[in-house]
């Protein structure tokens, strides 16, 4: 019986959890802001993969009711198959923005995270083996708030930064 349900279970999220798949971009159109499928003009919920003649995936585009989410960057060497930079978006205001880039190592492990307002870069983030080895905010492009390091003994290094400038203290 607990196989059964088991079955059961799995059977059916799968059913209700697969996206749908397009292999060219004519499958699916934009029109304000949202993208649609071409054979039924609804909006469009699955991904688009780029992939290279010989079928290894360059790059997914993911979309969920009709908005642009995310794109996945791929490996196309030693590690096939593996995400090295995921960018995800945001729709405001008519207008898709840049909202995260997250940067793995070929081992699956973040190094670089960038967080982004509506137009510049907001924060950054470095790490070095899953701890943050750097952080700093930025406004407006420009280093806003506090940037955290460390020297080479690994000691804690703070400084403050307003409108691009170093506050001395």
């Amino acid at each position: 019986m607990k196989n059964l349900l088991f079955i059961l279970f799995f059977y059916t999220s799968f059913a209700y959890s697969q996206k749908t798949f397009i292999n060219t971009r004519d499958s699916i159109y934009m029109n304000k802001e949202l993208f649609y499928t071409t054979n039924n003009n609804t909006l469009f919920d699955g991904y688009f993969d780029r992939v290279k003649k010989n079928g290894v995936i360059i790059s997914r585009e993911v979309y969920e009711n009709g908005i642009l989410k995310k794109i996945l960057f791929y490996y196309n060497k030693s590690a096939k198959g593996k995400v090295y930079l995921e960018i995800q978006y945001s729709l405001e205001s008519s207008n898709y923005y840049k909202k995260k880039e997250i940067y793995y190592h070929s081992n699956g492990e973040i190094y670089k995270v960038k967080d982004f307002d509506l137009v510049n870069l907001a924060n950054l983030v470095l790490y070095e083996n899953g701890t943050i080895v750097y952080s700093c905010e930025y406004k407006n492009g420009k280093k806003h708030g506090i940037e955290i390091c460390y020297d080479k003994n690994n000691n804690l290094i703070q400084f403050q930064y307003e409108n691009g400038k170093k506050i001395i203290k």
